[in-house]
C-alpha cells in the first residue's frame, strides 16, 4: 500500500504537517512544519518536537550556537557568581579557545560527547597542556550543566570525556645519568657514618 503524501519537492513526495510552537510578542502564532515519508512519520517528528517544548525546550534555542549561549551565560550568570579574577580566566578561555572554534559554531542541540572529545584532542595536538584543557573543561562542564538544569539539553555532553594527558616522549638519543656502583657504595657508607 502506498503511503499518503501531500507535498512534493524535486520529484520526492512527502507528508507535511504544521504545528503552532509558540507566539510572537504581538500574539502572532509561530508555526513550524514537519516532513515525513508518510503521515505517521511526520506526526512523530512533530510530537517529539512539541514534547521538547513542553519540557522547557525553547524553539529559539534550536538555532543557538555554543559560543553565543556560552557568552550569554558567562556574562549574565557566571560573572556574578565568581571572583573577578576567576571570571577573567573564564572569559579568556572562552574568547581564545571556544569562540570561533569547531565546537563554538555548533548548535547547542547538536552537541555530543564526541564533539567535546575532538575539541580537547585538537587543543592537545596544537600544544595546549593538560592543565589548560582541564581549565577549559571546567568552564564547559559548568556551562553545559546549566543548560541541562534549564531544560535546554537532556544531558551534559562533558560527562566522562577523557582529558588528554601530557606523556613523556621517548627520545633514544637522550642520555640518562645514573649512579655508578662505586657512587652508590659511597652514598651507603656516608649514611652508615651518621
Amino acid at each position: 500500500m502506498a503511503k499518503k503524501t501531500n507535498f512534493e519537492v524535486n520529484g520526492t513526495k512527502y507528508f507535511r504537517v504544521t504545528r503552532t510552537v509558540g507566539h510572537k510578542t504581538d500574539g502572532t502564532p509561530i508555526r513550524k512544519t514537519f516532513y515525513g515519508t508518510g503521515i505517521n512519520e511526520a506526526n512523530q517528528k512533530a510530537d517529539k518536537y512539541m514534547n521538547k517544548i513542553k519540557s522547557g525546550f525553547s524553539s529559539e534555542f534550536e538555532k543557538t550556537t555554543v559560543e553565543a549561549y556560552l557568552k550569554k551565560w558567562l556574562f549574565s550568570v557566571k560573572r556574578i557568581k565568581v571572583k573577578p579574577a576567576t571570571f577573567v580566566t573564564y572569559e579568556s578561555n572562552y574568547r581564545l579557545y571556544i569562540k570561533n572554534s569547531k565546537l563554538g559554531i555548533l548548535y547547542m542541540k547538536d552537541v555530543k560527547k564526541i564533539h567535546i572529545q575532538e575539541f580537547y584532542n585538537d587543543l592537545f595536538e596544537k600544544g595546549k597542556s593538560t592543565e589548560k584543557i582541564k581549565a577549559i573543561h571546567k568552564l564547559l562542564h559548568s556551562f553545559f550543566e546549566y543548560a541541562v538544569d534549564e531544560g535546554y539539553l537532556l544531558k551534559n555532553p562533558c560527562h566522562k570525556v577523557v582529558i588528554p594527558k601530557n606523556t613523556i616522549v621517548k627520545n633514544e638519543n637522550k642520555k640518562i645519568d645514573c649512579f655508578s656502583v662505586d657512587e652508590i657504595n659511597d652514598i651507603k657508607e656516608a649514611f652508615k657514618r651518621k
